[in-house]
């Protein structure tokens, strides 16, 4: 509890900042379709929010559109002056026929003619397909290995521990007139719990091509380490239609302080120094608390978790919709020690692969495999667990835990139009203690195929790969014959 004070201080202070360095912003919203014809200007103070429906744009724009959802239509004759962001949707793929088997579009940028192409169009006028850069990256097929915060605005959960929260939150660009410089900030509130959270995040970022980002980034607030299993909106659905809360959430509070290094979208690199207090966050009496599994869960260790964290990631290919496909692969390395003012030694590292290629744009081929090792003596919510959601698919929800742990999925996808996959799946994966005898690196490439669970099943799937949209899973334990099908209702890809 020692940050509270200054926590709150400095959330305050920055959205007062942000208050007064932003320009005043009359706000519109839309939940259907917004269309700024040609001769039509948006004005300089105005910012559009597209909720549900697409944009239109063949206009003037000199003020914000933000796109929740939606597609995004550029006509020929639009002049961008102000910037357009996109955070769910995506630029529609129909360019001006005339143009279009060039891949070029027409417009007006910033007062001047001229003709460029559709990727450099992306970024003259700021259309940011990711809210957290300035150039089109591949997170938005791929989840990033080890990602700054994104937070969106506004939002709904329920798990567990804290029933029912509601947050908001928001990204403000180019404070006091200076670009590159960005502020987040997101405030939450458990009603359950009777408790407000919070975080912040100022980063300040150079070069367009290759950007160099520092940020600080304070916070209060109720975590998990199972962002990459799935999102909060998930875990909801997960928790409401399933009773099974799938992120072992714990109380934090601390800050961060990082730099990190982007290379055109294809190559990132990031150190951050971390020091936060973690302590165990209790289970409140209501109605959503109604779980089969143990209570004992949802411990965690009390205590300071002080170090640092180092993380690369490698983006290869242009297109997850063409074959060969794009592949990722990311590492992580972790090191908490006394030294660096820890209650806790332990060393922790993470090795991870995704792949996604389309052969013929109707058959797909989906594969990730994780490879994750901690050694010493870490807390408790610092461990690895397979089984359910996200794993495991056919074995039961937290069927495994232990301080190593081997994952791969394997998809196989039959695509019509795009919009609707059919798709076939394997999972395989075990945890168990480490060898003692070998090092960390030593621990993290070697595995017993002997200890190996494994779990089939089918899913259909809406949506593209950019899209949000809806997937139904049935998997069932394929070295048990007498196992059920367990079903999942999820909201994206499985990764």
């Amino acid at each position: 509890m020692r940050l509270n004070k200054g926590i709150i201080l400095l959330l305050i202070l920055g959205i007062a900042l942000a208050e007064e360095f932003a320009p005043e912003m009359n706000t519109e919203q839309y939940f259907k379709d917004y269309v700024l014809s040609a001769g039509d200007t948006l004005n300089e103070k105005t910012h559009v929010k597209v909720y549900v429906g697409d944009a239109h744009v063949a206009g003037v724009v000199n003020g914000v559109i933000t796109l929740y959802a939606g597609h995004l239509f550029l006509d020929s004759t639009a002049i961008i002056n102000g910037s357009i962001k996109i955070l769910g949707g995506k630029i529609a793929d129909n360019l001006p026929s005339e143009t279009a088997k060039q891949n070029i579009v027409e417009a007006n940028l910033k007062g001047v003619d001229l003709k460029t192409s559709l990727e450099d169009l992306k970024k003259s006028t700021r259309l940011f397909l990711d809210d957290q850069s300035n150039d089109v990256v591949y997170a938005k097929v791929l989840k990033p290995i080890d990602p700054i915060p994104v937070w969106r605005e506004p939002m709904v959960r329920f798990n567990r521990q804290e029933g029912f929260y509601l947050e908001m939150a928001d990204l403000l660009y180019n404070l006091g007139k200076v670009g590159g410089l960005d502020f987040t900030y997101k405030i939450a509130y458990g009603f359950a719990e009777h408790r407000w959270q919070g975080a912040a995040q100022l980063r300040y970022s150079l070069f367009d091509k290759h950007p160099l980002s520092f940020y600080g980034w304070v916070y209060h607030e109720n975590r998990h380490h199972d962002w990459w299993r799935l999102p909060d909106l998930e875990n909801s659905l997960a928790f409401l239609i399933n009773k099974e809360d799938y992120h072992d959430r714990y109380k934090t509070e601390g800050y961060r302080i990082g730099i990190r290094q982007r290379l055109s979208g294809w190559f990132t690199t990031k150190a951050e120094y971390i020091s936060q207090l973690e302590w165990n966050l209790p289970l409140y009496e209501s109605e959503h608390n109604s779980l089969r599994r143990p209570l004992s869960f949802t411990a965690a260790d009390s205590g300071m978790v002080s170090g640092l964290k180092l993380s690369t990631e490698l983006y290869l290919g242009k297109s997850a919709m063409s074959f060969p496909g794009i592949l990722q692969i990311g590492l992580v390395f972790e090191n908490y020690d006394n030294s660096w003012g820890s209650d806790y030694s332990f060393d922790r590292a993470k090795v991870q692969g995704n792949y996604i290629g389309t052969i013929g744009k109707a058959l797909q081929i989906r594969s990730q495999i994780i490879s994750a090792v901690n050694t010493g003596q870490a807390p408790a919510q610092y461990g690895y667990w397979l089984g359910g959601m996200g794993s495991l698919r056919g074995l039961p929800y937290k069927a495994y835990s232990g301080n190593k742990m081997l994952l791969y999925n394997q998809e196989l996808a039959i695509g019509f139009d795009d919009d609707l996959w059919l798709l076939g799946f394997f999972d395989m994966g075990y945890t168990s203690a480490l060898s003692p005898e070998k090092d960390i690196w030593q621990n993290l490439a070697s595995f017993n195929p002997d200890n190996f669970r494994r779990s089939f099943g089918f899913a259909i799937e809406t949506g593209g790969l950019s899209e949000w949209g809806i997937r139904v899973d049935w998997a069932r334990d394929f070295d048990n014959k007498d196992a059920p099908y367990i079903s999942y209702l999820r909201m994206s890809r499985m990764f």
